[in-house]
């Protein structure tokens, strides 16, 4: 998640205890405006052992009829996010490393950039939830980004 320079020297500091986000002697309560998200994929397990194989053409169809919804999610209560655009990815596929207990690996991931577009005064503690759906509807992943720790960029 990325939103310009908003996270650059965001802080987190546990005051009183409660945890505030703080850029320099100001105290920030709420995310930007407007944010940025990527998601990559792959449509089979990879072991990670070994380069995946090539996205096959049915790989390909399916990746490319992915369909995404994107909420707040504070505590149990999940709310859609004002609005959201999801890029074509990219027909080209890219390699990116991976690494699983080993080391790293170029494996084939089509990219698909997210503009959210944020309500006014949502809480940085809130968790952004990105679903994933295929073409029949069935939910294929749920991802979560949230703020952790002091100069992170969001995760």
């Amino acid at each position: 998640m990325t939103a310009g320079d908003f996270f650059l020297n965001l802080q987190k500091v546990e005051s009183s205890g409660k945890t505030e986000f703080r850029e320099g002697d100001q105290v920030v309560k709420y995310f930007p405006a407007q944010l940025a998200v990527v998601v990559l994929a792959h449509p089979r397990a990879c072991d990670c052992t070994a380069h995946c194989e090539s996205l096959d053409p049915e790989s390909r169809r399916y990746l490319g009829e992915l369909r995404f919804d994107v909420r707040w999610k504070n505590g149990l209560d999940e709310t859609p996010v004002k609005s959201f655009t999801v890029a074509k990815p990219e027909d080209e596929i890219q390699k990116f490393p991976v690494t699983q207990g080993g080391p790293a690996i170029a494996v084939d991931m089509w990219k698909y950039p997210i503009a959210v577009a944020a309500q006014d005064n949502v809480p940085l503690e809130t968790h952004l939830i990105v679903s994933i759906f295929d073409d029949r509807r069935n939910m294929v992943a749920r991802l979560s980004g949230a703020l952790e720790g002091a100069g992170d960029a969001a995760r």
